[in-house]
């Protein structure tokens, strides 16, 4: 620290014994904020001077019905499509069936270091439910 700067610091103000209680009404829009996409958690927290953990707290509670009415389900999301060249997936006249698909041949998602490999036959409903349970478990 040679030029005497020491990092931020952030003065909260002095709340008395440092516990204060929340409206239930208060705590259901704080975890509908928290739900917004593209929003973290902590930076929902740091707004309303909160720790994290209170309001992954506040989080599992409504999940659990035990802070309000649960959230209705979202529906799934879709991702747009990117096919490379069309002609790579057509077949040479007189070709078999390779068993193992190319990598041009097959579906793949991403989601938090997970890939999953799936052939071009799988249905759209099984493509569906790995969609929403990779999205549940990031939650």
């Amino acid at each position: 620290m040679p030029d005497g700067f020491a990092g931020r610091y952030e003065v909260l103000e002095d709340c008395g014994s440092g516990r204060r209680t929340w409206p239930t009404d208060m705590k259901l829009r704080i975890v509908a904020e928290s739900h917004a996409p593209g929003v973290m958690v902590s930076e929902v927290a740091r707004r309303h001077r909160l720790m994290p953990s209170q309001v992954t707290t506040w989080r599992r509670l409504h999940r659990e019905g035990k802070l309000g009415p649960a959230l209705a389900p979202a529906s799934p999301m879709f991702v747009p499509l990117m096919l490379e060249d069309p002609e790579h997936f057509k077949s040479a006249p007189g070709s078999t069936t390779n068993p193992e698909p190319r990598a041009a041949e097959r579906i793949e998602i991403e989601a938090g270091g997970v890939v999953i490999r799936l052939g071009f036959s799988t249905p759209a409903a099984r493509i569906a439910e790995i969609a929403v349970a990779l999205r549940e478990g990031r939650s």
